[in-house]
């Protein structure tokens, strides 16, 4: 089975994360600014459909967040095959929000076209990183697409992936 950003109108990972790559502490209790939290609502409004890890879930499940999430939302944890779910969705523009592993599930499949980062103006000694650390077998180039800063001194970075 072959899948890969090629079957999506658009397959966009949206990330917040710390200057030096964390997505999350290991007591799992960060709290991101409004800006990213805003910007999170406006790209679940804007889904039809969301692709999100069973952790990443759970954890927006605690908040007000929950709600916006479209009826075309699955679910991915280690009792389902991510490839074969993800066939039900080509031809679609995906919204991906994932953790580190399935973060890197995604991109060593070449199934991620875009990566929307939030830099926040914050430093972790450790957690979870944005790609897990293990098995790293890929390096692809990044094209920018966009910047902006937002009002609490973080970055919004879009970048297309080049594989």
């Amino acid at each position: 089975m072959s899948i890969d950003s090629n079957d999506f109108k658009e397959f966009k990972l949206v990330v917040a994360s710390t200057v030096n790559g964390f997505i999350d502490t290991h007591s799992k209790n960060v709290r991101w600014s409004s800006e990213d939290k805003n910007y999170l609502i406006q790209c679940l409004k804007e889904s039809t459909c969301v692709v999100i890890g069973r952790s990443t879930y759970n954890q927006m499940l605690k908040g007000d967040t929950a709600k916006l999430f479209p009826p075309d939302t699955l679910v991915l944890d280690s009792t389902l095959d991510p490839l074969k779910e993800l066939m039900k969705f080509r031809g679609r523009k995906i919204l991906f929000l994932g953790g580190s592993e399935l973060n890197h599930f995604m991109l060593q499949h070449k199934i991620v076209s875009d990566l929307v980062l939030d830099v926040e103006p914050r430093l972790f000694h450790g957690g979870f990183p944005m790609i897990q650390q293990q098995n790293l077998d890929f390096s692809y180039m990044l094209e920018l697409k966009s910047v902006a800063k937002y009002s609490d001194n973080g970055l919004r970075v879009h970048y297309k992936i080049l594989y």
